[in-house]
């Protein structure tokens, strides 16, 4: 008999494939809306709009802003779950995921380039801004996947393309010329994009969080795509590139700052715990352990921000999206977008805190569950179960239940029991 935090898995799980994924593009768009014939798709950018890059390079605000970070979060997940219960038709889920992926790999020009969506009305046209988030998400979903040994030749075959196409793309755009900036498909630098610095920037001047030009958390994001690349094929080539990066990398990842709390935690994580598994060498794997315990505690520490979200929904958290067109637009200075100006579609008051505390929840769980040795905080656990027990799936509108199907799967994956997890 199914305990009420199965039965809700089994709703969140029912969301994200009934409600936010396209069977025609394999892609999982961001959130609903009230259109009055298709919620999940009657408001998304037209052809026309991407075209002239319209409102904004990246597809920010619109509900093609997060379809990769989406598609692998989902991977993982998935495989955790085929993992924990035997069932072979998670195979059928996984290519669903992968036919996603893959297109928002090869519908670009550039071979490697990732587009964060792809338009449904077409099945072609993409923003030309991606970010190393998006990357972060893929690159972690298809390396556990194939970590996993439970994919067929040709699942693991196009996971392999896929990881070694993403690296390849890294190395040629990632220089110094570039800035050590992963190349939007046009050829310009984009947003949050930036992969590297030479040299990297030192301590921060008292008083300030200045790392410019890249951050603690985002530093190994580089290496984590070539060692992906190098799990995938055994080529030494990427392992060489891996270890470019990696020991500068884990330096600046040590001075992470003390009030780091948000989303970015989680694609910190993963681009540790993925060099974790894949670095031989006990030096390093001892460091990327002791970072990954600074980062599970700082979510820790950051759940009173997710909770401050959540409370200001007042327990609401079935708010729409809106027709981003009826938004109002805040202009931003082109110097944040390539040179480009743009426009960032307001959606109205609570739809942040939405997305961001419904998320947050499962991202700060999940942080902690994949930290080696490392005892999850119970509290916290048992408010996370308490919260998606009562959680209104059916009604929700935004993607984050996403991760509290990843961090239920994972913790099941990890050998916590339903038992377990129903005491709480």
């Amino acid at each position: 008999m199914k305990n009420r935090l199965n039965t809700a898995m089994d709703q969140a799980w029912d969301f994200i494939w009934n409600k936010l994924y396209y069977p025609e593009t394999g892609l999982f768009y961001d959130f609903l809306t009230d259109h009055p014939t298709d919620p999940l798709c009657g408001y998304l950018p037209k052809p026309e709009e991407i075209a002239i890059q319209f409102p904004n390079p990246c597809g920010w605000g619109t509900g093609m802003e997060d379809s990769m970070l989406n598609a692998g979060s989902i991977l993982a997940m998935v495989t955790d779950r085929w993992q924990v219960t035997g069932d072979s038709a998670m195979s059928e889920y996984i290519d669903k995921v992968l036919k996603g992926i893959e297109l928002c790999l090869t519908v670009p020009e550039n071979r490697g380039f990732l587009a964060r969506s792809v338009c449904p009305f077409d099945k072609k046209s993409y923003y030309t801004n991606s970010s190393r988030d998006q990357y972060t998400h893929v690159v972690y979903g298809l390396w556990y996947f194939l970590k996993s040994k439970l994919g067929t030749p040709e699942q693991n075959a196009l996971c392999s393309r896929l990881l070694v196409d993403m690296a390849s793309y890294a190395e040629k755009t990632v220089v110094e010329e570039n800035y050590y900036t992963i190349l939007n498909d046009n050829g310009k630098q984009g947003q949050v994009q930036i992969m590297w610095a030479n040299p990297i920037p030192p301590d921060p001047v008292p008083g300030t969080q200045s790392y410019w030009p890249i951050e603690p958390h985002e530093v190994l994001r580089l290496p984590m795509m070539h060692a992906a690349a190098w799990y995938a094929t055994g080529d030494e080539h990427w392992r060489d590139m891996m270890l470019k990066y990696m020991d500068e990398g884990i330096a600046h990842a040590m001075k992470v700052p003390g009030n780091l709390f948000g989303y970015c935690l989680i694609q910190m994580q993963l681009s540790q715990h993925l060099l974790y598994e894949v670095e031989p060498d006990e030096t390093r794997r001892k460091k990327l352990a002791e970072v990954m315990t600074v980062t599970a505690k700082q979510g820790v520490a950051g759940m009173n921000k997710t909770m401050a979200y959540l409370q200001k929904l007042k327990g609401y958290t079935n708010m729409c999206g809106e027709d981003w067109r009826k938004c109002s637009f805040r202009f931003q200075e082109g110097h944040l977008c390539g040179g480009d100006p743009f426009m960032m579609p307001q959606h109205a008051d609570g739809f942040a805190e939405t997305d961001l505390g419904v998320r947050g929840f499962g991202e700060k769980i999940y942080i902690q569950i994949i930290t080696p040795e490392y005892e999850l905080n119970r509290e916290l656990l048992r408010r996370f179960v308490s919260y998606c027990r009562n959680f209104d799936y059916e009604n929700h509108c935004v993607y984050g239940p996403i991760y509290h199907l990843m961090a239920y799967w994972a913790m099941r994956a990890q050998g916590i029991s339903d038992e377990e997890l129903e005491q709480f």
